[in-house]
């Protein structure tokens, strides 16, 4: 699971800090919904290959098969889980924060740069 990560610069707002650790437990969360359902689904594959039988000649396709038909049932249960909780919105999981008012947004207009970098390009207004 690959989770974003910001260290605040000194002069970061404490409230944004405070933001941001809320939306990455809460993301963490959302993402740990997924964990378990994911598990649950390798679990199930484990169980299932064991107990395949009958002759070699289509071993392969049967093992296949029996992969596939779980691998469908648990993206429907992901999906479900997706749509129950707002991709993680109802839990949360948003970014900006609803609690940030000052927070800026940048446009369409404007170009998000790394620390460091000077001024805005030619024609974008800041």
């Amino acid at each position: 699971m690959a989770l974003p990560r910001w260290q605040p610069s000194p002069g970061a707002p404490g409230d944004l800090s405070t933001d941001w650790s809320r939306f990455v437990r809460n993301l963490t969360g959302h993402e740990n919904g997924h964990l378990v359902t994911a598990v649950s689904a390798a679990g199930q594959v484990g169980e299932k290959l064991k107990d395949l039988r009958g002759p070699c000649d289509g071993m392969r396709d049967r093992a296949q098969a029996t992969m596939d038909s779980i691998v469908a049932t648990f993206r429907l249960v992901d999906e479900d889980y997706d749509r129950r909780t707002g991709f993680g919105a109802l839990q949360g999981a948003v970014w900006p924060p609803r609690t940030s008012p000052r927070l800026h947004v940048p446009g369409p207009t404007e170009v998000v740069r790394r620390p460091g970098k000077e001024g805005p390009p030619a024609g974008v207004v800041p």
